[in-house]
């Protein structure tokens, strides 16, 4: 590279031709879900029910995140307060972030 940042087109390496296969994702039915809820509901605890249904309805919300609440996550409105979620993580180093979640 003559010219600093610059490359010219002779200059430009070629690239070898790659390979792939796009993938798609399974998507459920409102439908579907709510009878996969309510069966959860039947065979599980009340706790899990709750968290089941948080992770369903907040999808920013992950697996991690429930498992850090505390009873101090909880303020005397029913606020529920998850500091640092993981799906911000490493974004921001030097900002707090909360996620508000109302029950």
């Amino acid at each position: 590279m003559a010219r600093g940042n610059i490359i010219t087109l002779a200059e430009m390496p070629t690239f070898p031709e790659i390979g792939y296969t796009l993938g798609y994702r399974k998507i459920t039915t409102w439908e579907v879900q709510a009878s996969v809820l309510d069966k959860l509901k039947e065979i599980s605890t009340p706790k899990v029910h709750l968290a089941i249904g948080m992770l369903c309805t907040y999808t920013a919300l992950r697996p991690e995140d429930i498992r850090r609440i505390t009873e101090g996550s909880l303020d005397d409105n029913g606020w529920l307060t998850i500091t640092k979620p993981t799906k911000l993580k490493n974004k921001f180093k030097y900002k707090k972030h909360t996620f508000t979640l109302t029950m």
